[in-house]
């Protein structure tokens, strides 16, 4: 018998990796807010709320345009401090 007929998971382990930070923090949350109530479950409801009304494809291209900018901003600072480094 082939030995990757006795790992059927392993085809799961990569795709599974990077929703369980995910899975662990809404398991956190939700079980503090069921337990605790009142203005804590409101208050967590809310912040989840406002991160489920974010558009992803926004979030996705303002975190685009920080990274640019610092990276432009990078040049510049690196051009004035240092000008043999200058490109031309």
């Amino acid at each position: 018998m082939p030995l990757n007929r006795l790992r059927p998971i392993s085809a799961l382990n990569g795709r599974s990796a990077p929703s369980s930070p995910a899975a662990v923090i809404s398991t956190a949350l939700g079980i503090t807010a069921g337990y605790r109530g009142g203005w804590v479950d409101a208050l967590i409801m809310r912040l989840v709320d406002i991160s489920l009304s974010i558009p992803i494809i926004l979030l996705g291209l303002a975190i685009m345009l920080v990274a640019l900018s610092m990276n432009l901003l990078g040049d510049w600072l690196r051009d004035r401090l240092d000008p043999k480094q200058r490109q031309v």
